[in-house]
């Protein structure tokens, strides 16, 4: 092989046989730098990495404005770079789309008073996409090969951090232990396998 000529194999996500590159899952995005050494990466062509982009920004924003995560410390590191990209004057179109899906309701405050909060309602096939991506890498890395066509990756979204996992939820949740998870990023992305 050519100096500089990648060799051709199995892009993880389309299946088509090119040259590779590197896509990290879950996307590197979701951290600051510097980026946490246990990243993982699977093998990705060009185009499904060029795709990616704009969901996983969006993807970042949405995690990264919740409420309920605030707190975070992974969150905490790259909250300035959200704020970056909502103000950049050159790319309007995240702000825009955000602004456009959020609207000003009451709420009842720890006080009992009622207090405006924004809602955002979010492009729920945006996130879908960005997770089922991530399901897919998980897959190709755990097991070395891609999620076959026939199958799709499904990903229920219980809410940022659940407080209260639905009864129909139970079952599977305790099949996990602490044992069968697997921590990425300085804990800021958890996930879990399980095969019947």
């Amino acid at each position: 092989m050519g100096r500089g000529k990648k060799k051709q194999a199995e892009c993880t996500y389309c299946g088509k046989i090119r040259r590779l590159s590197e896509d990290h899952v879950p996307p590197k995005g979701l951290w600051g730098e510097p980026y946490p050494l246990d990243l993982i990466v699977v093998p990705s062509c060009k185009e499904c990495n060029d795709g990616f982009s704009k969901d996983d920004e969006y993807f970042r924003t949405i995690i990264s404005i919740a409420e309920d995560v605030g707190d975070h410390p992974v969150v905490q590191q790259v909250l300035p770079i959200v704020n970056r990209s909502l103000t950049r004057k050159d790319f309007p179109g995240l702000p825009k789309t955000i602004l456009r899906n959020t609207e000003i309701v009451y709420r009842q405050g720890t006080s009992g008073l009622y207090e405006p909060a924004a809602l955002y309602t979010m492009d729920r096939p945006r996130i879908e996409r960005v997770i089922s991506r991530v399901i897919q890498g998980l897959f190709f890395h755990r097991f070395g090969r891609r999620l076959a066509p026939t199958y799709f990756a499904w990903s229920e979204m219980l809410g940022m951090v659940p407080t209260k996992v639905p009864p129909v939820f139970t079952p599977l949740l305790k099949a996990f232990n602490n044992e069968r998870l697997e921590y990425i990023g300085n804990d800021g992305f958890v996930y879990g396998v399980l095969i019947d």
